[in-house]
């Protein structure tokens, strides 16, 4: 099975990515706030935080797999893609990201991407 953190993406997938994420994890904490605020009964929240927690853990995962390889694609180690969970530096790391070119030849970490790049 091939790791979701090896490989290269290039400038605009990672944009794409994040803001993919980003606004997905937004409509689930929407809704689980919803979900609470509506429920007149007396609720059951345990449920609802650890199914908010699994769901929170699988983006994060996705969020740092995302800039690892957007690292990757500059020539840097993946392990630069923690700094996406450094709320405040994530921001500036992201905006690196997104203006920084990536190389345009093979790198010890893959091929250059193809697709969606600019």
């Amino acid at each position: 099975m091939k790791s979701i953190f090896k490989g290269r993406i290039g400038r605009g997938l990672f944009f794409v990515s994040i803001i993919l994420l980003g606004t997905f994890l937004q409509i689930i904490s929407t809704s689980a706030l919803a979900l609470r605020k509506n429920n007149h009964s007396e609720p059951n929240y345990t449920e609802l935080i650890i199914l908010h927690i699994l769901i929170l853990l699988v983006v994060v995962t996705f969020q740092i797999s995302v800039f690892a390889k957007r690292f990757h694609d500059i020539g840097k180690s993946g392990y630069w893609g923690i700094l996406g969970l450094i709320p405040l530096i994530q921001w500036a790391v992201f905006v690196y990201l997104v203006f920084k070119k990536g190389g345009e030849m093979e790198n010890k970490y893959g091929k250059e991407p193809q697709g969606l790049i600019f």
